[in-house]
């Protein structure tokens, strides 16, 4: 049976969160060539996307999380804060759970639900999709904020982002300021792969 790993976020810090993404590998590489890396993790994550985009849910490591978006400040920057995690299979309180986080309504008698059976049961009318991915995260402390240069593999398309996260926005803006980056726009997970997701499917069904 499921278990809910997050039982009350009040004790957890949001953090604040940039992050770019760019095709070129070259682009983001020259960044972090000065910093090793202290961890490097490679994952196969399902992302799910919903209209609404102040909620990131994703699986991974057969974990099903769902993060909540607070804020955005003036710079674009977002304050993200952990809502649940879920281990599979779902049992019926987390799928209920679940369901109202989505945003939508379902019956099920078949408990409990493995990660297909779950992706299988959202309703069409709930308007959500699921995107497979394949990282290859690097982690990187610099100036006490924790930055990433991560390798990602949509489908057929291959693409890389870069992250900063810290409780103050401000140390975040300073590391954007050393590397020269403090014009690049902020771009979530839940956005970019609404975009790159289109884009990676236009020439597997035409127009």
């Amino acid at each position: 049976m499921a278990t809910k790993i997050i039982e009350n976020t009040s004790q957890i810090v949001p953090r604040w969160e940039w992050r770019a993404f760019d095709d070129n590998y070259l682009a983001f590489k020259g960044l972090f060539e000065n910093f090793k890396p202290f961890l490097q993790k490679k994952s196969e994550e399902i992302y799910f996307l919903i209209p609404n985009l102040a909620i990131n849910v994703k699986i991974r490591y057969q974990l099903l999380d769902v993060k909540h978006r607070l804020g955005v400040d003036e710079r674009g920057f977002e304050q993200w804060v952990p809502l649940a995690k879920y281990e599979l299979p779902l049992n019926q309180v987390a799928f209920n759970e679940l369901s109202k986080l989505l945003g939508f309504s379902h019956r099920n008698d078949d408990w409990p639900l493995s990660e297909v059976d779950f992706i299988s049961s959202l309703p069409r009318e709930a308007n959500i999709s699921t995107v497979s991915i394949k990282k290859v995260r690097n982690r990187y402390e610099i100036n006490d904020v924790l930055g990433e240069f991560t390798q990602i593999w949509i489908e057929r398309r291959k693409t890389y982002t870069i992250a900063f996260e810290h409780e103050n926005p401000q140390k975040i803006n300073e590391i954007r300021r050393l590397m020269g980056i403090e014009n690049v726009p902020n771009e979530n997970y839940p956005e970019a792969l609404k975009r790159l997701f289109s884009y990676t499917k236009e020439p597997l069904h035409g127009n």
